[in-house]
């Protein structure tokens, strides 16, 4: 049973890899993507649990 419910789901993980990639074209991401005038930066957030005062789970902005 583990080795048929395992080849079931390296099918299903295998599948993605056949599907072409579609992706915009370069003028419609430099239409829509954002920029900021600010010098580029690495801005690392941590957010903390105010009942245990325990980091939960932290986050990274990247301006570049």
């Amino acid at each position: 049973m583990r080795q048929v419910l395992a080849a079931a789901l390296a099918a299903v993980f295998l599948a993605g890899c056949a599907v072409d990639q579609v992706n915009a074209p370069d003028a419609h991401i430099k239409a829509v993507r954002y920029h900021h005038d600010a010098p580029p930066s690495l801005t690392l957030f941590t957010m903390v649990n105010n009942e245990t005062d325990k980091g939960a789970h932290s986050s990274l902005m990247i301006n570049a």
